[in-house]
């Protein structure tokens, strides 16, 4: 069986736990961290969502793979205000 997680099989609902305390967590990602959505579908796991910025995407990156998750689905939108 082919597990995408390193470690012994962490479940969606875990992961999104942890992206989500993490991206509250971070001073810069208040208030927009809880606009994303994180999908997690077979280990695959996408994240969906209006951001500000292209360092908010950065950031929410890195808080993945400090988590351990290289890969993903990055589908997040920076909102232009115009």
């Amino acid at each position: 069986s082919h597990e995408s997680f390193s470690g012994s099989g962490t479940s969606g609902v875990e992961t999104r736990r942890k992206i989500r305390q993490a991206s509250n967590a971070h001073d810069q990602l208040c208030g927009v961290a809880r606009n994303i959505k994180i999908i997690t579908i077979d280990g695959n796991i996408t994240l969906r969502g209006p951001i500000n910025s292209e360092q908010e995407k950065q950031i929410i990156q890195s808080i993945l793979q400090q988590q351990g998750i290289t890969a993903f689905d990055n589908q997040l939108e920076i909102k232009t205000t115009n």
